[in-house]
């Protein structure tokens, strides 16, 4: 088990050094029965995914059902080397062959191998060639075979070896001159020479199937051969030989070298290295190709890197040259740690042609390679053409603390792979810190950090694993290794989610998306113990969690391979992009389609493998679990030995895992009580049995320590007790979120409710707001009432949209106040194929630009309906300001009830003078109206930290932002008449 997940990118230069070393050492050695010196060991640890023995059957007697490699049941390494074979009617054999070096005959010469069968009588023979003795009845140098013992242990490694001692050898040579007498002169064999060129593994076969596995092939010690010149030509061919290419991408299929990996890959912003390794990154983007030192110290570390390659050569005019006028001077080899090559992220369509002529280039001068090493790149659109270049192409977009919700993200993922060639592999870059908009507008010293949490780390992970993506990116713009206690989270995070790729990476790196089958939660199990191994969860889970008005979405992706299935229920919470809510659920059932009567499940997580029972119910396999937390692997085969493979290769990560969860859960509760502290002291509203909530994660963390501590570590329970002090720390979270953004139009609206972390600076400014005077009630976009088109045009509207579409701005009758509202009206030809997502919206408007003095807070607000549905695009209409941009964007799709219009509210921060403008996108089709926008700039006093609410309520369930008494000429605030407003003012 030990170096299981290590990489070895200079793996292919010590082979060669080993290769020349062999080689050379023969040089050393005398002839048969005369060597004074022996070379090195010739080994084949069947490690890599290329197949290295030979078989031969009887074709008439005996099918090859399967020859791979094995990366689960194996006797040391990574893999073992698995043949499967039928024969219907028994009496047959199979021989398994393996070059070797040839090596003369010595008295210390050996073979071994390991087998393990589901048949006896398995045996190790090496092949004796004498190149000076014809063979009459071949034409071929005469040979024979040394045998050796007999494998017996059935379902057992067993080693098997055999010795060319002079004694065997003399036995064998006799009966060869036996065979041969009528041809032999004076019953002489020329020996000359003779020497081992091939191991086999002779098995005889039963009826029926029989399956044979062998590992850890070692030959030797190796000498010289008398034909030197032979030799010398062997070491110049060695010398001169290619690097073999250490990566490759088959349809459904991600190896490095040989072994199946999921890449997961850091920005090197100058992190210690060792602290990256330990994270379980395994590949590091760096900024230069060239970086000699830095290339050593990641192979050093069992690390690889991703670089840009050399960049296009330009010609004097400035401009790039073409392929046909240019190139690139060969790439060398001591660039071999790259794994492949990137050509950068986020590239538009309109630069095609430039990278299909750098990716021509590159492959043309990456020359020290076998095959070039493939290009990996991220796309915004023309996934298609772009991937008749790009082996792993890329399909991102961030989605938290935005309106895209957690399904859209899953189905956008989804949609955009499918976009690119069948047999294209995908990778996602993970969002694991704030966009950069919402990061710049908390520069002021005052602001509380933005922090991820590690579950929405995970959710956007599995669920890109979910639609088949074969890498992770894990996108930085800072230190990985930074010491603050949001950073500390985040490498927690990142490790554990690579401890579960690790222990699942031969499935994930191998099989492909089968099917999406619904979660349902809340399902009763009147059969007691019907599945085994998980225990139910010890925290209340919330009453309305499977009522049938708010059922959660939790859908099982099946992915399928060669070991069986796969499957990942992920719970799909459609606020977690904000902040996670309990996410969990008890009396879980899925069902899986297809399968057999004789298959076998496993839960399988970073401590733990536990069998569950399955039913066979019509269409599939039926699975129950007690409790889903967020997410779940479940593994399927129709091998009952699986769940010990997998238990082996759980325990030499368990330690490490436990510690991992538990110094996750301890960082939450810290951080978590400390907010929740300030929340406190400043929240209008306060959440129920808070602090029960916090007592009782405390004990769980501490239960999770003493665990860990133990004198006989419970590592599974260390990790359950602190998976429960987690979801009870996110249930608080994420009521103190609900508290403020009750009657909001969206988290987006104010800046600072995307996440738990900012809800501090929230209650403060709600409460500076709320204790300030000398409000200006003028709504500073004086056409945004839509009533003359005059003012309109004089405003300097602006419109954006394909006159040569069915496309439309207008002033129009249908209004919420006043005579006159804005329709904004998109439609497509039907007949016309969409092969992808629009880049620009169909519709875009834009308000004139409104003068905003530092330290002002501006309130945007205003009233839309959707008349008819928004389709064809995931992002609908787009209302979003020139502060935050689309990134503080509201999202309106649904068709509104007949009559009826929707408020809408943004308020901004705006610490230094600018101007402000509105933007409206309507992207796909639809029809949209919107009236009374209203912009208001507010002076409030100094936002001090320490505000507090002036008349906090015991619990009220209020709306948000109802401080309207306070602002008595804001009659829109939140959406209604203030109690001061009148026609007026309206």
């Amino acid at each position: 088990m030990e170096g299981l997940n290590q990489f070895r990118p200079l793996d292919q230069f010590r082979r060669l050094t080993s290769s020349a070393a062999i080689v050379v050492c023969a040089l050393c050695c005398g002839a048969f029965g005369h060597a004074t010196a022996f070379g090195d060991h010739y080994r084949d640890h069947c490690d890599s995914s290329r197949t290295s023995w030979e078989t031969h059957v009887d074709e008439t007697k005996v099918k090859v059902t399967e020859h791979a490699r094995d990366f689960y049941e194996r006797q040391a390494g990574t893999a073992a080397e698995r043949v499967q074979l039928s024969a219907p009617l028994g009496d047959a054999a199979v021989a398994l062959t393996h070059g070797v070096p040839r090596t003369p005959v010595h008295d210390d010469l050996t073979a071994s191998v390991w087998v393990r069968a589901n048949r006896s009588g398995a045996m190790i023979s090496m092949r004796v060639v004498l190149p000076h003795q014809t063979d009459p009845r071949t034409g071929e140098p005469a040979s024979f075979e040394v045998i050796g013992p007999t494998y017996r242990n059935t379902h057992r490694w067993e080693e098997l070896t055999v010795s060319s001692t002079g004694d065997e050898v003399e036995k064998q040579m006799g009966l060869l001159r036996g065979r041969l007498a009528n041809v032999l002169k004076d019953r002489t064999l020329d020996s000359r020479d003779a020497h081992v060129d091939r191991v086999t593994v002779y098995s005889p076969l039963g009826q029926g199937v029989t399956e044979l596995l062998v590992d850890e092939l070692q030959f030797g010690p190796l000498a010289q051969l008398s034909d030197e010149q032979e030799t010398i030509q062997q070491i110049k061919a060695t010398q001169e030989e290619l690097l073999e290419c250490p990566i490759r991408i088959n349809p459904n299929e991600l190896l490095i070298e040989g072994r199946p990996k999921v890449p997961r890959i850091a920005i090197y912003h100058g992190e210690d290295l060792d602290a990256l390794a330990e994270t379980g990154i395994n590949v590091v983007w760096i900024e230069r190709y060239d970086d000699q030192i830095l290339l050593d110290q990641l192979a050093q570390r069992g690390m690889w890197a991703m670089a840009a390659p050399p960049q296009l050569p330009v010609g004097p005019d400035g401009n790039l040259l073409s392929p046909d006028r240019s190139g690139l001077m060969p790439i060398p080899a001591s660039t071999a740690p790259i794994l492949f090559w990137t050509v950068g992220t986020r590239i538009p369509p309109d630069q095609l042609r430039e990278v299909e002529n750098w990716i021509s280039l590159v492959r043309d001068a990456d020359r020290a390679f076998t095959r070039p090493r493939p290009v990996l790149a991220d796309v915004v659109s023309q996934e298609r053409a772009f991937s008749r270049h790009i082996s792993l192409i890329g399909n991102s977009r961030h989605m938290l603390h935005t309106t895209f919700v957690p399904s859209q993200y899953r189905d956008y993922l989804s949609y955009k792979k499918n976009l690119a060639l069948p047999d294209r592999l995908g990778f996602t870059w993970l969002q694991t810190e704030a966009a950069t908009p919402n990061q710049s507008t908390r520069q002021d010293s005052r602001h509380e950090p933005i922090v991820v949490e590690a579950e929405q780390i995970w959710l956007q992970a599995y669920t890109s694993l979910s639609v088949g993506h074969r890498a992770l990116g894990f996108w930085t713009t800072g230190r990985l290794d930074e010491k603050t206690p949001s950073a500390e989270e985040r490498r927690l995070a990142i490790s554990l989610l690579n401890l579960q790729a690790d222990l699942l990476e031969p499935m994930l790196a191998t099989g492909r998306v089968v099917d999406s089958v619904p979660v349902e939660i809340g399902v009763k199990d009147d059969s007691a113990g019907r599945s085994r191994g998980l225990r139910s969860g010890l925290i209340p889970l919330a009453k309305d969690a499977s009522s049938e008005t708010d059922r959660p979405d939790v859908r099982a992706a099946v992915i399928q391979n060669k070991y069986g299935s796969l499957v990942l229920p992920l719970w799909y919470d459609n606020q977690a992009q904000f902040q996670p809510g309990q996410m969990a659920g008890k009396d879980v059932r899925l069902v899986v389609p297809g399968g057999g009567q004789h298959a076998f499940a496993w839960s399988v997580t970073t401590t733990s493998v536990q069998p569950l029972e399955l039913e066979y119910p019509a269409g599939g396999m039926e699975i129950r679990l007690p409790m889903l937390d967020q997410y779940a692997f479940i593994v399927i085969t129709g091998d009952p030995d699986f769940g010990v493979k997998l238990t082996q290769r759980m325990r030499s990560q368990r330690e490490r895992a436990a510690q991992l969860w538990v110094e996750l859960a301890r960082l939450r509760l810290e951080r978590v009580r400390t907010t929740h502290e300030q929340l406190d002291q400043l929240a209008r509203t306060k959440v129920p049995d808070a602090e029960t909530r916090l007592t009782q994660a405390t004990q769980w963390v501490e239960h999770a320590s003493a665990q860990l501590q133990a004198e006989n570590p419970q590592y599974d329970e260390a990790r359950r007790s602190s998976r429960l002090a987690m979801q009870l720390l996110r249930m608080l979270q994420h009521a103190h979120w609900e508290n403020a953004v009750a009657g909001m139009t969206s988290p987006t609206s104010s800046p600072h409710t995307i996440c738990f972390s900012t809800l501090p600076d929230h209650w403060r400014m709600v409460n500076a707001i709320g204790s300030g005077s000398g409000w200006s009630g003028e709504n500073l976009l004086r056409s945004g009432d839509f009533e003359d088109l005059d003012t309109v045009i004089a405003d300097d509207w602006k419109c954006v949209f394909d006159t040569t579409q069915d496309r439309a701005v207008e002033l129009h009758t249908d209004a919420a106040q006043g005579r006159m509202g804005l329709r904004i009206v998109s439609r497509s030809d039907p007949q016309e194929p969409v092969v992808d997502i629009p880049m620009t919206p169909n519709v875009s408007v834009v308000s004139p630009a409104v003068p905003i003095q530092g330290g002002q807070i501006v309130l945007i607000s205003g009233q839309v309906r959707i008349e008819k549905q928004v389709s064809g695009h995931p992002d609908g209409l787009m209302i979003y300001d020139n502060v935050k941009g689309t990134v503080g964007a509201l999202r309106f799709w649904r068709e509104s009830p007949r009559g009826k219009w929707e408020p809408f509210r943004i308020i901004r921060e705006v610490p230094h003078s600018r101007d402000i403008q509105l933007t409206i996108e309507l992207n796909g089709d639809g029809d949209v109206r919107l009236d009374d926008v209203r912009v208001v700039a507010l002076s409030p006093p100094r936002l001090a930290g320490g505000t507090r609410p002036s008349d906090p309520e015991k619990n009220p369930r209020r709306n948000l932002l109802d401080f309207t008494p306070s602002l008595p000429k804001v009659p829109f605030w939140n959406g209604r008449k203030s109690k001061d407003s009148n026609d007026a003012t309206e």
